[in-house]
């Protein structure tokens, strides 16, 4: 199952085709937060859910389907994944904890986990789907790359900070 809102569509597109093309079963649903009942029905008869920490990450645990799922900073290590056969996935980013207020537009921390990553999470969910849940906290990002981004995330910060200030919101 594929899962997205509208703009996603073309990517979702793109990857199903790739998937068809291994001759894997591929259900697309691009709708709204109405569709719910939908997406509630194919996740529960999926083979396995790959995706980011969002509601149908918990409807696929709570179904007791085999799930991969990238966990990002935003608000640091207080989600993490419960379902039996769920494997999670994290890439340790000096700006963890930032509450989804990212500096970088598109987060880091889901992006710079690769595809590969993903799979790899994926393959130890499906071998073994009654296992505890666990988190796979990937190397940390090199230097300078970690002085770098946290450098930028503090001066994010402040500025958003300041501009709250002038605006009378603190």
């Amino acid at each position: 199952v594929l899962a997205g809102d509208e703009p996603q569509r073309e990517a979702l597109s793109s990857l199903a085709s790739r998937l068809s093309a291994r001759s894997t079963k591929v259900a697309t649903l691009v709708g709204s937060s109405t569709d719910l009942d939908l997406l509630a029905g194919l996740t529960a008869g999926a083979d396995a859910y790959v995706g980011i920490d969002t509601g149908p990450a918990h409807l696929a645990q709570a179904y007791g389907v085999p799930a991969a799922i990238v966990f990002g900073g935003g608000s640091g290590q207080h989600y993490t994944p419960w379902g039996p056969g769920s494997v999670g996935v994290m890439q340790p980013i000096p700006c963890a904890g930032c509450l989804w207020d990212c500096a970088f537009g598109s987060p880091l921390c889901l992006d710079s986990v690769s595809s590969e990553e993903l799979a790899k999470a994926l393959d130890a969910a499906l071998a073994q789907p009654e296992a505890a849940p666990t988190v796979r906290f990937l190397s940390p990002l090199p230097e300078p790359a970690r002085s770098i981004i946290a450098g930028a995330n503090q001066r994010y910060q402040a500025a958003r900070t300041g501009m709250r200030n002038l605006a009378g919101e603190n």
